[in-house]
């Protein structure tokens, strides 16, 4: 029994718990930093670049829309590395507190340990594929046709194939991610909540998946893990 009374843990240890409740509130606040950041980027790139894009009245030819787009996808490959950056420290982070939470309770905490890792490589797989496939998007509109059914030419073939093998990649690493985010992620922030009887954390774990309430959801479980530290302590 835990010290709460639920099921399924061994005898408590208050050290190594609140090791693990320290780290998972590192996650929360790495994350609500994060978005912070992610918002000061975003504006800050994308204020620039939309006002580049002058978009004419008349028909864009391909190199046209390329040249026309091509601010907005170099905004975003600018802004992806910091990102990732920033996600794969709170993912580390949450991925040690439940480590540390499943030497007290491995049978909870010891599967979303592993599979917060399937998260973090899945997610890094995406972004790192992400950016050379954005940045081959404004080349490949330059190649397309110049009109509907038109003769498609082998640079354009090229490109498109080059671009699909790129998607097919993220697709596989989104599954990893999705795979690590169920089962790592939400099912550890929940296992978390109900070891603890921490109501706040059990809906910061729903909220994780649910836009945009997925953004108070690092401080819903910051708030509720700090609460169980203390009642630990």
């Amino acid at each position: 029994m835990s010290p709460q009374g639920q099921p399924g843990s061994v005898t408590p240890h208050p050290q190594v718990e609140g090791a693990g409740l320290s780290k998972v509130m590192w996650f929360c606040m790495i994350e609500i930093a994060g978005n912070v950041v992610s918002w000061g980027l975003s504006y800050y790139f994308f204020g620039r670049a939309f006002p580049l894009i002058n978009i004419p009245e008349q028909k864009l030819t391909p190199a046209q829309a390329s040249a026309v787009l091509g601010p907005t996808f170099q905004t975003a490959v600018s802004i992806l590395p910091a990102l990732l950056l920033v996600s794969i420290i709170a993912f580390a982070a949450l991925t040690l507190g439940f480590r540390d939470l499943a030497k007290v309770d491995r049978e909870e905490f010891s599967g979303p340990s592993k599979l917060m890792i399937l998260m973090i490589v899945g997610a890094a797989v995406d972004v790192v594929v992400a950016i050379p496939l954005l940045n081959g998007v404004p080349a490949l509109i330059s190649q397309a046709p110049a009109t509907p059914g038109g003769p498609i030419s082998p640079a354009f073939a090229s490109m498109a194939a080059s671009e699909f093998h790129y998607f097919i990649v993220i697709t596989l690493g989104g599954i990893l991610a999705l795979v690590g985010i169920i089962g790592g992620l939400i099912f550890g922030l929940w296992r978390l909540g109900a070891r603890y009887n921490a109501t706040i954390v059990k809906v910061g774990a729903i909220f994780t998946i649910i836009p945009p309430l997925n953004v108070v959801a690092a401080i819903l479980v910051l708030i509720g893990t700090y609460q169980a530290k203390s009642r630990l302590a």
